[in-house]
């Protein structure tokens, strides 16, 4: 499967991911055949049941941990970043998170008055051992621009898909910076043709990863075989 760059972090990821909304004990040996099948970075939350322990038990299993990137997220903000990162820890049964995401994310955030200090946070986490990178969700792209420059930012997660292309304002500074742009919902819930819509996605060079959620086996053997 195609490789491309994540971020700045000289790690590469399949341009395929797996998205991790509605992980059950059942969709999760969808999973296991995907990571089996050459997909390493799994999208998931705290907040979507108990799709981080399934995705770090599938992650162990497999032994992927030096491989498979998981990316999970964490509140943006002082009280609830490092309480966060310690239960997706403990959820996940991991070393360290690969990728911390902090959601709903807006340029707005860094005119916070904590916002130093949550870098502050962050950086520690990271040296900590705890977390290795940082990236965003941003329901509206266009209004991360700004954060495109910050040091720190290693991916973005938009929506991108045939009829919702608004991450395109963000494309050319996200390459420019080497931000690493993860499409959810590239076939839009199914209702694309897979092939047609991720060649639209993955056509674009910044788009790093497009993150599909699929639970039939077959269409995710389909997918792998593009």
């Amino acid at each position: 499967m195609q490789q491309r760059p994540l971020g700045r972090t000289g790690r590469t990821v399949a341009a395929l991911g797996f998205g991790g909304r509605g992980l059950d004990r059942d969709r999760q040996r969808v999973l296991f055949a995907a990571l089996d099948g050459g997909v390493d970075l799994v999208d998931v939350s705290p907040q979507w049941g108990d799709s981080e322990a399934l995705a770090g038990e599938a992650i162990r299993e497999l032994r992927l941990r030096d491989r498979a990137v998981l990316a999970t997220r964490a509140p943006a903000d002082l009280r609830g970043l490092q309480r966060s990162v310690e239960a997706s820890l403990r959820a996940t049964r991991l070393d360290v998170l690969p990728l911390v995401q902090l959601p709903d994310w807006s340029d707005a955030h860094r005119d916070a008055r904590d916002h130093a200090e949550l870098l502050d946070l962050a950086s520690r986490l990271v040296r900590e051992g705890k977390v290795l990178w940082w990236g965003v969700v941003a329901p509206e792209p266009r209004r991360c621009v700004a954060t495109l420059d910050e040091p720190w930012l290693t991916s973005v997660q938009t929506r991108f898909h045939l009829q919702d292309r608004r991450a395109a304002a963000i494309v050319a500074q996200a390459s420019e910076k080497q931000v690493s742009l993860l499409a959810c919902s590239p076939l839009d819930g199914g209702l694309f043709d897979p092939d047609t819509a991720l060649e639209f996605v993955l056509g674009e060079p910044a788009i790093t990863c497009a993150l599909t959620g699929t639970a039939d086996p077959a269409h995710l053997a389909h997918l792998l075989a593009r």
